[in-house]
């Protein structure tokens, strides 16, 4: 959906509180007042609170693809590519902390079925750029032929799940210390090279 620039405006604002108050502790009235209109004019483009939270959340999906590409211009192989979007990853969590760690936080103005189903697409959406990895590693020559949208969803699911372990070890804070996202990253890092050279062509002798 192509978004107007008052609306884009909207959108970068709110990103900027979530990320430095939380999406809890952030109300509509906040990101009406910092963008001089009033909350009629700021429901007029969203609704309600999660309208704006999932147009934030697409927001910054888009934009860290977008970095990812620019970097992986140049990138040699497989594994240099894969450990580039796990940089991405890793450093739009650490930017947009608050937002991710308070996102899947109960709040009574926010719809959690409606943002379960943004989680899933950006599941969906990086299973699709791994996708297109596999598939340039495959084509030329560096990957056994396999079925790619399986692998690829295997592939995302063995991430996540070592996020959520070592997020796990943190359920005694308040919340997860920004060193986490660094050891999930280098994990992650690990089990990508395990992963990329259980795929990966033997040449003939």
């Amino acid at each position: 959906m192509a978004t107007d620039s008052r609306q884009q405006q909207i959108i970068e604002s709110a990103l900027r509180r979530f990320s430095h108050f939380g999406i809890n502790k952030t109300t509509m009235g906040e990101i009406a007042e910092d963008n001089g209109v009033s909350k009629a004019n700021l429901y007029y483009y969203f609704p309600d609170k999660t309208a704006l939270v999932i147009a934030v959340i697409k927001h910054l999906i888009a934009d860290s693809y977008n970095t990812y590409r620019e970097r992986a211009a140049d990138r040699a192989n497989v594994l240099t590519c894969l450990n580039a979007w796990i940089d991405v990853r890793r450093e739009y969590f650490e930017k947009y902390y608050l937002l991710h760690v308070t996102l899947g936080t109960a709040d009574n103005s926010l719809n959690m079925e409606q943002l379960t189903n943004i989680a899933t697409y950006a599941q969906s959406m990086e299973s699709k750029m791994t996708s297109s990895i596999l598939e340039q590693g495959v084509q030329n020559g560096e990957l056994v032929t396999m079925d790619i949208g399986a692998t690829s969803n295997i592939y995302v699911n063995i991430l996540k799940g070592l996020a959520m372990v070592y997020i796990s070890c943190e359920m005694n804070k308040d919340l997860p210390e920004l060193g986490t996202f660094t050891t999930i990253s280098n994990q992650q890092k690990l089990a990508t090279e395990i992963f990329v050279n259980g795929l990966r062509k033997q040449k003939k002798q």
